[in-house]
């Protein structure tokens, strides 16, 4: 609980622009086409699997 805390706290305080130094905007892109499309289903079938942090 305390790592998906801090890692929620990362991802919003640095931003997309700390993702896009880390990947490349093509790959972002597809990510966000996909979670566009799939997006409520990929996050409940993610949340419970139990090795998926």
């Amino acid at each position: 609980m305390i790592g998906a805390a801090l890692c929620f706290y990362i991802s919003r305080s640095l931003g997309r622009g700390a993702a896009e130094k880390l990947t490349s905007k093509a790959g972002l892109k597809s990510i966000d086409k996909f979670f566009e499309r799939y997006g409520t289903y990929s996050i409940l079938i993610v949340r419970l699997l139990p090795f998926i942090s």
